[in-house]
């Protein structure tokens, strides 16, 4: 017997990932509806993601026991400190293995970069590296 995950993830496009008895990921529709279908009983979790995106919560907790689990929604909302890198190659010729698929949320800005940049290489000399000539005028050849 099979069953399925139904929900909304709050937004269009987002991935909605399921990992836990199975793992798959599917995109929300246009009006951020996902579905899972053909699941066995289990648990699961479900997380939506998109970039620029934060999502409330940021993931649910599923049990399936005998039947199908509708009304598993979520909030989205724009957020400008998200950036989604969704990957699980090591190589970029081979096919995303779901199962392996690591989420990372990376900030668009880094305060390390806040105000000038700094260097914190040992200060060396411009002309440490130059060979300054040896005679009275500082001309080369005489």
């Amino acid at each position: 017997m099979s069953f399925q995950i139904q929900g909304c993830a709050g937004v269009k496009g987002a991935a909605v990932t399921l990992s836990g008895a199975a793992a798959a990921i599917v995109i929300s529709d246009l009006n951020g509806n996902f579905l899972f279908p053909n699941l066995a009983a289990g648990s699961y979790v479900i997380t939506p993601v998109l970039a620029s995106y934060s999502f409330t919560p940021a993931s649910r907790s599923v049990v399936v026991t005998n039947s199908n689990v509708n009304g598993i929604n979520f909030k989205a909302a724009t957020s400008s400190a998200a950036t989604v890198v969704i990957d699980s190659r090591t190589d970029p010729n081979t096919t995303v293995d779901v199962q392996a698929t690591q989420f990372y949320t990376v900030p668009q800005t880094d305060s390390r970069l806040d105000g000038q940049p700094v260097d914190s290489r040992a200060s060396v000399p411009a002309d440490s590296r130059v060979s300054v000539p040896s005679n009275s005028r500082n001309e080369v050849g005489e």
